[in-house]
Order: structure tokens, then sequence, then C-alpha cells
């Protein structure tokens, strides 16, 4: 089952559902396969502005499933990424809760003071 405050969906696969979860495991374990800064990355994709590099949202995409699919290949996160090209967009969705969803115990953002 997917834990939305884990940052994890469930893709519906051919071959059944996979568990994607963008956490800072994925984050490390893309950095080291693509050798870019994860944190860019994923921002692009959350603005719309990283969705033409098919290699980085494939390699996106196997990092996510690392957690729960540790045997999962690159060219699994391709079949994947082929059944549902926003995979990755809503892994990331999922990772950054709005403000009204931050689960009980953990402080809302605050919003910052107007400059003077």
């Amino acid at each position: 089952m997917a834990n939305r405050f884990f940052g994890e969906v469930a893709i519906d696969t051919d071959d059944g559902p996979v568990t994607l979860r963008c956490d800072l495991n994925a984050m490390i374990e893309f950095e080291d396969a693509s050798e870019m800064n994860a944190l860019e990355a994923f921002e692009a994709i959350e603005t719309g502005n990283g969705g033409g590099d098919l290699r980085m949202l494939r390699l996106m995409v196997w990092a996510m499933m690392r957690h729960h699919h540790p045997e999962a290949t690159v060219g699994d996160a391709g079949v994947v990424l082929s059944c549902d090209i926003e995979a990755p967009a809503k892994a990331i969705a999922a990772a950054s809760p709005a403000a009204d969803e931050v689960p009980p115990g953990n402080p809302k953002p605050r919003k910052k003071a107007s400059a003077r």
C-alpha cells in the first residue's frame, strides 16, 4: 500500500502495481546513477521544465522503485514510465504535501514576513 506522507504512489503497470517512493535515499540513488543534482532535477519535474530528458526520468523512476523493488533494473523503470509518463511527478507531489495535509506533530510552514 502506498504511503502518501513518505512520498509513495502506486503505479499500475501491465505486470501489476509498482510502488514508487520519493525520499532521501531515492534522491541519493538518482544522484549516484545520473551525476545530476537531485533537488534541481526534481524541481524541474515539479515545474514542468524537466520532462524532455527521458534518460533522467527513467533513472528517477528507477531510484524511486528501489525501496520497494530493490531488484528493479533501469529497464524495469522504463516499463513503468511507459505505462505512466507522469509517474515521477506523482511521486514528487506525494512527497510534498500541501500545508493543510502535514501530519500531526509536524509544524506547518510559516509565511515569510514581507520586506519593508
